[in-house]
Formats: C-alpha cells, sequence, structure tokens
C-alpha cells in the first residue's frame, strides 16, 4: 500500500469513526465528503450533498449570519487561503 493509499484510508477511516457531523469541501467550496452524523443532523442523502457546492447543499438550512460566515469561508478557499477548521450551524 502506497503512502497515499495509507493516508486516505486514516481520513476514511477517522471521518466514518467521528461522533460529530464533518463536512469535507475541495478548494473550490464542493462538497466532497460527508459523514454519517452531518446526513443525520440535516436529514440528507450523500448523494444529493457530494458534488454540490456548500451553499446550494446547505444553504437553506443556515441562519443568515450562518450564510455570511459560510460566504467569507469560501472566499478564503478562493483565494487560496485554506487551512482552517470552520465551524457552522444549521438547523432544519
Amino acid at each position: 500500500m502506497s503512502e497515499l493509499e495509507k493516508a486516505r484510508a486514516y481520513n476514511e477511516g477517522l471521518l466514518k469513526s467521528m461522533v460529530d457531523g464533518l463536512g469535507v469541501l475541495d478548494l473550490g467550496g464542493k462538497v466532497i465528503d460527508v459523514n454519517a452524523p452531518l446526513l443525520g443532523m440535516v436529514g440528507l442523502k450523500r448523494e444529493e450533498i457530494v458534488g454540490l457546492p456548500l451553499l446550494q447543499s446547505f444553504g437553506p438550512m443556515a441562519e443568515p449570519e450562518e450564510i455570511e460566515k459560510i460566504s467569507g469561508m469560501l472566499g478564503q478557499l478562493y483565494g487560496g487561503r485554506s487551512g482552517g477548521v470552520y465551524r457552522v450551524s444549521f438547523h432544519r
């Protein structure tokens, strides 16, 4: 198993073992992965979220101030400034 495969397996195991909801975005702001707790929180299926822009996926469930926070985070990602953990609250 290559180092890349080991890293992917580790990340997948970590994502699956978490009890908190977690979504992973690419640098373009699209959802590339979500874990089961997040799916349970938002009441959606993986195929309804993965591949979509974050705001399209979760925007209808977010409070207005959360939309501003998400927009700022995406602006940082688009500007090439990443590497942060962002906490966002959603309500359905």
